[in-house]
């Protein structure tokens, strides 16, 4: 990734990372580059770099083991294990984990050493449990697999200062058992004001930019839910997707837009980082945003680099990253499994 010292996005991205974070902004490691928008002046732009399946089981492998991604292992119910770096959690102890084998048994096992082990699901299990009754499936010993996803901070004790709940509302392109009305309409009615406000919003982006609703999320803490949120992925890139999304956020929100419009500018910049997929937000002080998450684009970074330096082929094409110690053949895509 080439830095434009004169952009302003770039600068703060420099700013944000240490030299050994950015060592590793390279295709083989990442897997998602993403960037959050604030509607509020007060609040900067976040910035995060989410690694690679392989590359995450590895620095994982470097600490004191977490009893929560432990438990886990033990059912065989860890389908991916992500480390996420970014403005707050430079130093690798943030971790995202998409879980499989979610049949009633083992999601009820799961539940319970989460209730009795982490306070803040306990506090807030009513509401989690809510959530999870949002179908997935239409089969009686998946009735909970929406639930497909947690992240933490990892720590040496179970007294998570965050811990991420989400639910999946696709499965494959082939299967789809539940339309976006019905998820849309079931978080409308769930009586969390949140949902209620991004549901609208949510529609207003499939309709101005195309795509798929893909999950939905809450982020708790101390402070209570600080974040509520609705992703979508496969946006329709061949029409002006920036505008769209502007187009979707209501009229007095106008920070947000001008945050959407610079964005648009800086990825004219980037054209090796394709727009994957987006998410609405409320935090906990009413502000609204949208994060961003974007893929390198191999082929493009390539010809790119190339034109510039033909000498530095070998280097580029193949991204040795001592940190990691992978090559491409090492690293692994998991399908997800219920």
């Amino acid at each position: 990734m080439n830095f434009n010292t004169d952009n302003e996005i770039d600068k703060q991205i420099i700013k944000t990372f240490t030299k050994e974070s950015m060592e590793t902004l390279k295709p083989i490691n990442i897997e998602y580059f993403g960037i959050n928008l604030s509607s509020s002046d007060k609040c900067d732009n976040i910035y995060k770099i989410y690694y690679e399946n392989n590359p995450s089981k590895r620095v994982y492998a470097e600490k004191d083991k977490n009893p929560i991604i432990e438990y886990l292992y033990s059912l065989d119910m860890v389908r991916t294990l992500q480390v996420v770096n970014d403005n707050s959690h430079r130093d690798f102890s943030k971790f995202d984990i998409g879980i499989q084998n979610r049949t009633n048994e083992n999601m009820e096992k799961v539940f319970s050493f989460f209730e009795q082990n982490i306070p803040l699901f306990k506090k807030y299990k009513k509401e989690i449990l809510k959530l999870t009754e949002m179908k997935l499936y239409d089969d009686n010993n998946h009735k909970y697999a929406s639930f497909h996803f947690i992240g933490f901070v990892h720590e040496n004790n179970l007294e998570n200062t965050l811990f991420k709940a989400y639910w999946s509302n696709y499965i494959s392109p082939e299967e789809i058992v539940f339309d976006k009305d019905y998820y849309l309409e079931f978080l409308a009615n769930l009586n969390i004001p949140q949902f209620k406000i991004l549901s609208k919003i949510a529609k207003n982006i499939l309709n101005y930019c195309g795509g798929r609703l893909y999950m939905e999320g809450i982020d708790y803490t101390n402070e209570g839910a600080v974040s509520h949120k609705i992703y979508i992925k496969s946006l329709n890139l061949e029409g002006d997707v920036y505008n769209g999304l502007k187009k979707s956020i209501p009229k007095n929100y106008q920070t947000l837009k001008n945050r959407i419009e610079k964005l648009n500018k800086w990825n004219k910049l980037h054209p090796e980082l394709k727009l994957e997929g987006v998410a609405i937000g409320i935090d906990i002080y009413n502000n609204k945003n949208l994060k961003l998450y974007y893929k390198y684009q191999e082929n493009i970074l390539l010809d790119t680099e190339l034109k510039k330096s033909p000498s530095r082929q070998k280097r580029i094409r193949y991204y040795p990253v001592k940190q990691f110690g992978l090559t491409r053949q090492q690293r692994t895509k998991n399908n997800d499994v219920i």
